[in-house]
């Protein structure tokens, strides 16, 4: 289970290459897929079989409703890129909401992944 919440979390920091590379003119990721919590295969974990075997670990409902705010932020760059608003999406990335939350969902599945372990999720 550790390596499962390791490719999570690699595939929760590639968000940030790919609205990255859309602020430079990359492609765009479709907003309304990437807005939503529950079609990455973090979010379909979440709901489904992370929720049943890990629901009642301390900081899962967190990571859940962190990992929800997340792709309402990310669906906020891809509006700010699709507004030619290039600047105020760098500024997000950087230092928004976006960096902020990204960085708490990465810390919950960090934690959730040492509680796997057998390490409490409070340290």
């Amino acid at each position: 289970m550790p390596q499962l919440i390791n490719q999570f979390i690699n595939a929760h920091l590639q968000w940030i290459s790919k609205l990255t590379a859309s602020i430079y003119g990359g492609q765009i990721p479709d907003r309304d897929t990437a807005s939503v919590d529950n079609v990455c295969a973090l979010g379909k974990w979440i709901h489904g079989e992370g929720n049943q075997l890990h629901g009642n670990v301390k900081g899962f409902a967190e990571l859940r409703e962190k990992h929800r705010q997340f792709h309402l932020a990310v669906g906020q760059v891809i509006d700010l890129v699709n507004a030619n608003k290039v600047d105020e999406a760098k500024v997000e990335m950087a230092s928004g909401k976006f960096r902020q939350i990204s960085g708490e969902v990465v810390n919950l599945l960090s934690r959730l992944r040492n509680s796997i372990k057998g390490v409490d999720m409070a340290q």
